[in-house]
């Protein structure tokens, strides 16, 4: 062991005769432990938000959207999707229709959004698959005769929609669809009975309480609309490659259509996110910055106690940059210290975060019911690395003090 090393430890020892310095190195590693633990809990909360929020989102939308630059329906989407298909990294495409509807059922009414694609696509019923809670998604294409001997056609509600309005599986819930219809002298309102063969929970509350599956003959027996549809939707394989993939899909499609991908239909959301994200960052790294001051002030007492032993030192042979090694030694120890504690603290208390979900929200202000918190290897390294860092610059000023002391000036002490 370098004697630098080993007297820088023998001077961090508590001693009787040195209480004092004892108990603010104590608060010195206490201050700089805590603001590690606060950066890694801060951290871990925010990662686990944004991908929380990123997977629910991307398990009930797609991955990149294709619309007429118009607004006009996509009359010709077989040809559409024919190409699509062809763009490399695109993973499947899926004509689509959207109907906003009055959602009626025994226990109330509510706005909702049907959501109609192909049921034969497996991409589409995965996604349906994923979240089920209830009923069998198989049976969405599935109609039953109503008491006029009209089609009654299936529907998969999120859960909260039906608690709404209070249906259950096997229960019809009546569709006010926007417009009218002319019967006799009489115009009466659009409306459309569903039967209830399934319930989806996607975790998010903005799905659950307003989006509800049909299957696309169902959508377009209620728009009225016979061979069009408003969106090809399309799932890539990788989602963060999602801009370059939509260049090369609008080179195929031509200058009619335009996409929006996820990140464009969700980019509040992740503008919020990042700088809230910042901001935490920014003021926790000044919390470990204030705690680094703790050493500064340690290391300033020490060279003060320690003057005599550092004339001493001096007069044996040590250099400058050997009595400089021993303070930068004790500083460093500190923070390093400081940040194994900080980690452990951090990381224990994002296990009983998650464990008992102690951070609750309610799902229909922030979407989601509970805070999960996850912890990356890199945001560990990162917080541990920095704080050893700051802790190695916090000695630079006293370590060169003591580095600068005259042995003769040192050893009138004694």
């Amino acid at each position: 062991m370098p004697f630098e090393l080993l007297v820088a430890i023998r001077y961090l020892r508590s001693r009787r005769k040195q209480v004092v310095l004892s108990v603010i190195t104590a608060i010195a590693v206490g201050a700089v432990a805590v603001g590690v633990a606060a950066l890694i809990l801060v951290m871990a909360l925010m990662t686990g938000f944004r991908e929380d929020m990123q997977s629910k989102i991307l398990a009930g939308t797609a991955h990149l959207n294709l619309v007429r630059r118009d607004g006009l329906p996509i009359r010709d989407y077989r040809s559409v999707v024919a190409e699509l298909s062809k763009v490399p990294h695109v993973t499947s495409a899926t004509p689509t229709l959207y109907q906003t509807v009055l959602l009626q059922g025994t226990g109330g009414a509510t706005g909702a959004v049907l959501k109609g694609a192909e049921v034969d696509d497996p991409n589409h019923t995965s996604e349906v698959v994923r979240m089920m809670s209830e009923g069998d998604v198989s049976a969405l294409d599935s109609t039953v005769d109503g008491p006029g001997g009209e089609p009654i056609d299936s529907v998969v509600l999120g859960k909260d929609l039906a608690d709404e309005i209070g249906v259950k599986v096997g229960d019809t819930a009546t569709a006010l669809i926007p417009g009218a219809d002319v019967v006799g002298n009489r115009i009466v309102p659009r409306a459309k009975d569903l039967r209830v063969v399934g319930i989806f929970s996607s975790g998010l509350y903005d799905y659950d309480s307003r989006w509800a599956y049909v299957s696309l003959d169902a959508a377009r027996r209620i728009t009225g609309d016979s061979e069009v549809v408003q969106i090809v939707q399309m799932q890539v394989d990788d989602i963060h490659a999602v801009k370059a993939i939509a260049a090369d899909v609008l080179a195929r499609t031509g200058d009619a259509y335009t996409t929006k991908d996820w990140q464009e239909l969700n980019e509040p959301l992740y503008a919020a996110l990042s700088l809230e994200r910042l901001g935490f960052l920014v003021v926790l790294v000044v919390v470990v910055t204030i705690a680094s001051l703790n050493i500064i002030t340690l290391l300033t007492l020490m060279v003060m106690e320690k003057t005599v032993d550092i004339g001493i030192l001096k007069t044996m042979g040590a250099t400058d940059g050997a009595i400089m090694r021993i303070f930068v030694f004790q500083g460093v120890a500190i923070g390093a210290v400081g940040a194994a504690l900080g980690i452990l603290i951090g990381a224990g208390l994002v296990w009983y975060f998650n464990a008992y979900e102690v951070i609750r929200l309610p799902a229909d202000v922030y979407s989601i019911s509970h805070v999960t918190f996850r912890l990356r290897v890199v945001d560990v390294l990162t917080v541990g690395i920095s704080t050893v860092v700051i802790s190695l610059v916090s000695t630079i000023y006293p370590a060169r003090s003591a580095a600068r002391l005259d042995p003769v000036e040192a050893l009138r002490h004694a």
